[in-house]
């Protein structure tokens, strides 16, 4: 299926509306009292991070520590993901917002229970993540998650 292609500015509001619904289902990540986390394009065309509780601007191509980011590494490494969305329309791959196995964090990495889902609708809709067939969309196997891992560069200990 091809993903339509949009301006950097739709992109952006895309984004923007996926993190207030996160904000708001769950357990309300991206989001702090009143305030809710965005993400901006600058007139240079650099992607910039606005965090719900520090309220700082964090430079979002940075590949160390984020000053100002309260968030935690998953979410850090979703923030990226939506990055190079914003940035060159790359889309999320679709298993990033679940459905995860029973073995990893209980199938339910973010805590958000049934409200997960409405999150991975919402990405769907907004054409942020890989449209799949119902056949495809399905738990990543322990091989497929160390093989995303590894593309990432995260750390893991070597079997």
């Amino acid at each position: 299926m091809t993903i339509p292609r949009y301006s950097r500015e739709d992109r952006v509001g895309a984004v923007n509306r996926l993190l207030r619904v996160i904000s708001t289902t769950g357990r309300s990540f991206f989001r702090r009292g009143d305030n809710v986390a965005y993400m901006e394009v600058d007139a240079r065309g650099r992607i910039w991070f606005v965090d719900a509780y520090t309220r700082k601007r964090i430079y979002t191509h940075y590949n160390l520590g984020w000053r100002g980011f309260t968030e935690g590494g998953t979410l850090q490494f979703l923030v990226k993901h939506l990055r190079d969305f914003i940035q060159v329309g790359k889309p999320l791959p679709a298993g990033e917002l679940g459905p995860w196995p029973g073995w990893f964090c209980g199938g339910d990495l973010w805590g958000y229970g049934a409200d997960m889902a409405i999150v991975r609708k919402e990405a769907a809709d907004l054409g942020i993540t890989e449209q799949l067939s119902e056949a495809a969309n399905r738990v990543p196997t322990h091989k497929e998650l160390v093989e995303m891992i590894d593309r990432e560069g995260g750390d893991r200990e070597k079997d």
